[in-house]
């Protein structure tokens, strides 16, 4: 007689509930650990969000701080000097042999011809507690784009040492605060901006290798429209402003300005017009 070895119905039906709550347990484990790893792929994903939010607040902040300071005391020589130059600002004359020129005007570098540029550098950490300074180049001095007039040679010009994007501080139109009258002209008083609004102006004095400091430089931007061309004989008048001075002397980009192009500013289209005492 063959031995009945055959598990019982009973034993069949344990088993079988045995093997259900085994793969349903596996299928558990296997679902948290995806769970589990989603959760720290997402957590690792805020993380580095916030880790470059921390970075992009940090720039913000920098320069943020820095151009606020400068717009405040804009008509204060003394106090941008105290609060900016130096710390905010810095001014180096670069002497570099000539590399990658856009126009008359080699970035970090030189002109065409060999002379030396004035670049300046911005702090990007300005006022950070915990980081170091980063001065970065921001805006650099050359020979003009623009096409000299009879009796009206343009000189020197504004570049851009980095992209700005549209509603970016390129800097802040800074000098001593003069009070204005009617015997002041663009040949006697060139580098002078009426305030709005007030019979006084802002004077920037000097330029390029001048006795007086050159702040941010603001001043050097060119009209391509100078309105004592006629606009007929104007060699410029197909280029536009790039930038537009708005309060306090805050000057600003009106649209995607690249490296290396000229910065210029409509002076009789409005933007004096723009500034509050």
């Amino acid at each position: 007689m063959i031995k009945d070895d055959l598990p019982s119905d009973e034993v069949c039906k344990n088993s079988r509930m045995s093997s259900r709550c085994y793969d349903k347990k596996v299928s558990g484990k296997k679902k948290e650990t995806k769970r589990s790893s989603t959760r720290a792929k997402a957590a690792a994903a805020r993380s580095n969000i916030k880790v470059q939010a921390a970075m992009d607040n940090a720039l913000e902040f920098g320069l943020n701080t820095g151009f606020h300071i400068a717009s405040k005391y804009f008509t204060s020589s003394k106090k941008l000097r105290e609060h900016v130059e130096g710390k905010f600002t810095q001014w180096k004359l670069i002497c570099d042999p000539p590399q990658n020129s856009h126009g008359n005007v080699v970035l970090n570098g030189a002109t065409d011809n060999g002379d030396p540029v004035h670049v300046m550098y911005v702090n990007q950490h300005y006022g950070h507690p915990t980081r170091s300074p980063k001065m970065v180049p921001w805006v650099s001095i050359g020979p003009s784009s623009l096409v000299d007039s009879d009796g009206y040679p343009v000189g020197n010009g504004l570049f851009a040492e980095r992209q700005f994007e549209k509603g970016e501080i390129v800097g802040v139109f800074s000098g001593d605060q003069v009070r204005m009258n009617e015997t002041m002209t663009l040949t006697t008083h060139p580098y002078c901006m009426h305030l709005h609004g007030a019979n006084s102006g802002v004077d920037a004095k000097g330029g390029v290798e001048s006795a007086h400091p050159i702040g941010m430089a603001m001043h050097l931007m060119n009209d391509p429209h100078f309105e004592l061309i006629r606009p007929d004989s104007n060699p410029n008048k197909n280029r536009s402003a790039n930038v537009e001075f708005q309060s306090r002397g805050v000057c600003v980009a009106t649209r995607r300005i690249p490296k290396g192009h000229e910065l210029l500013v409509h002076y009789s289209s409005g933007s004096v017009s723009q500034l509050d005492a």
